[in-house]
């Protein structure tokens, strides 16, 4: 049935956190971070890396929940990455927000608790 169809594809976008994960650790590693404002940007900068490598698993899934039928095979990167910018911008912020709010929230905590 319909709601079985991408079940599979659900399940593979699991992998967003990994690649996430694994890119911020190589950023890490790769960049000599001095400030909890960098930590937020390498963050932004791994969730940019994993919506760009899963974006297009997005889109399949979206495809196959929808019924539509796929383009033609010349223009099917075109399709795939179509709209991704939108994607990329949306992530960046919510990761970096939310990094920045984790950090001053651990440190009004400790305020707090002195």
């Amino acid at each position: 049935g319909g709601f079985f169809d991408s079940l599979s594809m659900n399940l593979l976008m699991c992998i967003f956190p990994v690649v996430r994960q694994v890119s911020l650790d190589l950023v890490l590693r790769l960049y000599v971070i001095d400030d909890q404002s960098q930590v937020a940007v390498a963050a932004s900068l791994s969730s940019i890396i994993a919506t760009v490598v899963t974006y297009p698993l997005q889109k399949a899934r979206v495809m196959l929940q929808s019924g539509e039928t796929p383009p033609k095979v010349s223009s099917i990167w075109h399709y795939l990455y179509d709209g991704v910018t939108f994607k990329v911008l949306d992530t960046c912020l919510k990761t970096f927000i939310l990094f920045l709010v984790k950090e001053h929230s651990s440190s009004i905590l400790c305020v707090l608790e002195v």
